[in-house]
């Protein structure tokens, strides 16, 4: 059953997306996807409560999705769908996994077009707890 999601539900990515190395990394994930049979897709997490906070939300996602990263990438459904080719699929109830639709298509253009969707990364609030060795 899909799950119908608001346009102002955060998306959230581990890491930064704006750091240089991270555009061959997500190439590569993209690429990682469609070879596996799902298509060019990136995944991220995605929720939405009006109830929380912004903050709260984003550590909400961070860990239903147990993103270890330091930093997160963040934007909105509506953002995303705003620009094509890229479609949003979560994986259940929010916050959950979702995958971002890159389109039929692979290229360094596409990427930084997604790429661009995301604010300058922030602090992941709950990093801590998916460290390894803890």
């Amino acid at each position: 059953m899909p799950v119908d999601v608001p346009r102002d539900a955060l998306v959230v990515r581990g890491g930064d997306p704006h750091d240089p190395q991270n555009l061959l990394r997500m190439l590569e994930q993209a690429q990682v996807s469609h070879d596996r049979g799902c298509g060019y897709a990136l995944s991220t997490g995605v929720g939405y409560d009006p109830s929380r906070s912004r903050e709260e939300l984003i550590a909400d996602i961070a860990t239903a999705c147990k993103l270890p990263q330091t930093r997160l990438a963040v934007t909105t459904v509506g953002d995303i769908l705003d620009n094509m080719p890229f479609a949003i699929t979560p994986d259940g109830p929010l916050p959950s996994h979702a995958n971002i639709d890159l389109g039929s298509d692979l290229n360094v253009d596409i990427v930084k077009q997604f790429i661009e969707l995301f604010r300058p990364a922030e602090v992941n609030p709950v990093y801590q707890q998916f460290r390894k060795g803890r």
